[in-house]
């Protein structure tokens, strides 16, 4: 038996238009491990998807000093600044 990573899961969900279930789920990781870059990265993209612009930008802040040269982060960061 495989154990799925909840990152995965939550990306899955968001991918099919499913944010709040994946929401839930970055949630759950970052209660877990604050310092997740990958969730801070997604959660910060969702909350921008769903109009919560200062949310998103704290988030992806947050990502990016996380994973510096994550060029996914700087670049979505750049989008919600817009």
């Amino acid at each position: 038996m495989t154990q799925t990573n909840p990152l995965e899961i939550a990306l899955a969900h968001h991918l099919a238009g499913r944010v709040r279930e994946a929401e839930a789920i970055y949630r759950q990781v970052l209660a877990q491990n604050p310092g997740a870059g990958a969730a801070n990265y997604l959660l910060g993209v969702a909350a921008h998807q769903t109009g919560r612009p200062a949310e998103a930008l704290a988030l992806l802040d947050k990502a990016s000093k996380i994973l510096p040269g994550a060029a996914d982060v700087w670049n979505y960061f750049s989008i919600a600044l817009r």
